[in-house]
């Protein structure tokens, strides 16, 4: 499939995610009614479209990706490993970058993971190296949660939307 192919994929699927998880663009919740056969055919067709290949090694056992094609991926971060998840925790964003502080799209984009293969999955988080290639991640919480504390954070309540306190990875300045 061609760049331009997965982009306008990525551009249609985006507000289709957006809309099932009952989110508008700006992240605000919206109430909507959805039948039960759209929500289940609807979620098919999202589990369809993703997989479980990342540009992670290992993968993670708990994410979904879409590749848009364009550096970035679009991610199902589930509550447990899927033969074990009864949900799904955040939908979010990767964009491809390095390992320094520069590289940071915004503030929301808590989270760096490097693509170098490591061991497990949670050694993949922050970089060895400033400047090491990776993504920075932003999770976007999909419904009020009790998150216990884990891998350095802090049991909280998370409410829907971007969360800003997700395992927040401090890179350093690479000079640029």
């Amino acid at each position: 499939m061609s760049a331009s192919s997965h982009r306008t994929r990525s551009t249609l699927l985006i507000p289709v995610v957006l809309s099932v998880l009952g989110l508008t663009a700006a992240g605000s919740a919206v109430a909507q009614e959805v039948s039960q056969a759209a929500a289940h055919t609807v979620g098919q067709q999202l589990v369809g479209a993703f997989t479980a290949d990342s540009p992670f090694t290992p993968d993670a056992p708990d994410h979904l990706w879409f590749d848009n094609g364009d550096g970035t991926y679009l991610f199902l971060h589930f509550n447990g490993p899927f033969a074990e998840a009864t949900g799904l925790m955040f939908t979010g964003w990767a964009v491809e970058g390095r390992w320094c502080a520069e590289d940071r799209p915004t503030p929301e984009f808590t989270h760096f993971h490097r693509t170098a293969r490591v061991g497990a999955w949670g050694a993949g988080h922050g970089g060895a190296t400033a400047g090491e290639p990776g993504y920075w991640l932003k999770h976007v919480a999909v419904e009020r949660m009790e998150m216990p504390a884990m891998m350095g954070m802090p049991a909280r309540t998370i409410e829907p939307g971007a969360d800003g306190m997700f395992m927040p990875t401090q890179a350093p300045s690479c000079g640029g």
